[in-house]
């Protein structure tokens, strides 16, 4: 009688797994292949939904801030325009700038999950996703700016679609268009808001109070390791909106998470965040300040006066010169960054193998528009010393005589004898570059410039 028990026990036990895996295999055959499918005819039918498309929160290397975006899917294609071509073409007397669009096919696919794919070409998208891209200014060649032109879906609602770029993982928030106006006109009035909202300094008002610069679309944040004395530099890549400066990720500065700046404008410029904890005040500061205030400035060749053209020049042949696999090969670019707590400018050569030669100078302001550069105070390490002495001629720094000049014999010129530069710029407002001209030769001139790009135009791969 026991066995005859456990028999039915066990065929009880075999019946009730049977059941249940035929209960599994009907919620899970139906399946992952018709659930995928699924959710991607629900995410087209959402693209599709929107009358007047969606503004693309656009990143590739943040580095070079975020842009918008405007795309409307309608029957299996994607027609696009974006502010970069407007930004670039702005007239300001008019308020307006070109405008283009772009239609192509676009496709929801199926790769790891529900994948948009922007695989028909789209001059307007694949702008930046092209190896080769203008906002570059020619750095990063071979990458670009970094962006995708396939994403993957994150999360969805009616009217937010939050995307993941499928090779370089940025993310891209897409929120639904508003219907009351064009998308040149939108397009028109947030270049000539962000133009408003620009500043190349502001007062950020947190916990403490500290100042912030502003470049390609990016807050930049710097001050001094106590621990090690270095400048640390922080950059909060951002989106100019209607509204303000919307952020990629949070900015977490001086005790407050901002995901917006919302500018409120007003006599004194100012901007609040999303809950009004944290604020932040346009500055106009004399001209000499932005040599120091922690903004990066690049220099080229072709943007330099006669003397500093020939002095760099030099530089350049002792570089080429180098026969060793391991030296460094030619000059790609050089730029200077100043420190607003020690007034010091830290000057980078990048000559490539990994040498990054760095000088700093001790800047002295002189009234509100003229400034001078002090001989090096420190070459920053045992690379770039071993490098220095095979480029440097037994007369002089030639490196670093642009900012310096040079006496009757050829030696660079020390403490107050140094060459005193006037500065002038385009926007005292909102500066893209600062002329520094000598005073007493005006051919000895260096130009500073807010865009990033290479010292000579053709060099050496």
């Amino acid at each position: 009688m026991k066995k005859v028990l456990n028999i039915l026990l066990l065929l009880t036990a075999v019946f009730t797994y049977s059941s249940c895996t035929n209960e599994v295999d009907d919620i899970f055959d139906k399946d992952s292949a018709l659930r995928m499918n699924e959710k991607l005819a629900k995410t087209k039918t959402l693209l599709e939904s929107a009358p007047n498309g969606w503004i693309m929160r656009y990143y590739g290397n943040t580095a070079y801030g975020g842009w918008n975006l405007l795309c409307k899917f309608e029957n299996g294609k994607v027609t696009a325009a974006s502010d970069y071509l407007t930004k670039k073409t702005f007239d300001k007397t008019t308020m307006t700038g070109e405008y283009k669009e772009a239609t192509s096919e676009y496709h929801m696919k199926q790769s790891a999950g529900a994948l948009l794919s922007f695989d028909g070409y789209n001059e307007i998208i694949h702008f930046f996703s092209n190896p080769v891209n203008e906002i570059t200014q020619g750095i990063n060649n071979g990458e670009g700016f970094g962006g995708d032109f396939e994403f993957r879906v994150l999360k969805t609602s009616q009217d937010t679609i939050l995307l993941s770029g499928k090779k370089h993982k940025t993310r891209i928030v897409m929120i639904r268009m508003r219907q009351d106006m064009t998308w040149q006109d939108y397009l028109n009035k947030v270049i000539e808001r962000e133009d408003e909202m620009n500043f190349g300094q502001y007062k950020y008002v947190g916990d403490s109070t500290t100042i912030v610069t502003s470049s390609m679309r990016n807050l930049i944040y710097t001050y001094t390791d106590p621990e090690t004395g270095e400048e640390v530099r922080y950059r909060q890549p951002y989106v100019p909106t209607l509204e303000g400066f919307e952020f990629y990720g949070e900015w977490d500065l001086l005790g407050h998470k901002s995901k917006r700046m919302i500018y409120k404008g007003g006599d004194d410029f100012m901007f609040e965040n999303q809950d009004g904890t944290a604020k932040m005040y346009g500055v106009t500061p004399p001209l000499v300040d932005y040599v120091y205030d922690g903004s990066t400035w690049f220099l080229s060749h072709e943007n330099m006066g006669t003397e500093p053209q020939m002095w760099m020049d030099l530089v350049r042949e002792a570089i080429k010169s180098q026969t060793k696999e391991q030296d460094a090969k030619d000059i790609y670019t050089t730029y200077l960054q100043g420190a607003k707590d020690t007034k010091v400018g830290t000057y980078y050569l990048n000559v490539g193998r990994g040498f990054l030669v760095k000088f700093k100078f001790k800047v002295v302001g002189i009234g509100d528009n003229q400034v001078r550069f002090e001989h090096p105070m420190k070459l920053e390490d045992k690379v770039a010393q071993k490098l220095f002495k095979a480029i440097t001629t037994p007369v002089g720094w030639n490196l670093i005589k642009p900012f310096t000049g040079e006496d009757e014999d050829g030696n660079f010129l020390v403490e107050s004898k140094a060459v005193v530069f006037d500065i002038t710029t385009d926007n005292p407002k909102y500066p893209t570059y600062l002329k520094l001209v000598s005073t007493t030769n005006p051919e000895h001139f260096i130009v500073l410039s807010k865009a990033e790009q290479n010292f000579y135009t053709t060099y050496e791969e």
